[in-house]
């Protein structure tokens, strides 16, 4: 008789995915807010 197989692992791999979302990347943020150019020097 051959072993019995072993219960599918992938079933709990995609139940924990989604409960932690991956992390928002900080090129996006950067995007959002650039930085202010700086003033032009008064003379």
């Amino acid at each position: 008789q051959p072993p019995p197989l072993p219960p599918p692992e992938p079933l709990i791999i995609k139940e924990v995915c989604p409960d932690q979302p991956p992390p928002p990347p900080p090129l996006i943020l950067r995007e959002q807010a650039p930085p202010r150019p700086s003033p032009p020097p008064l003379i």
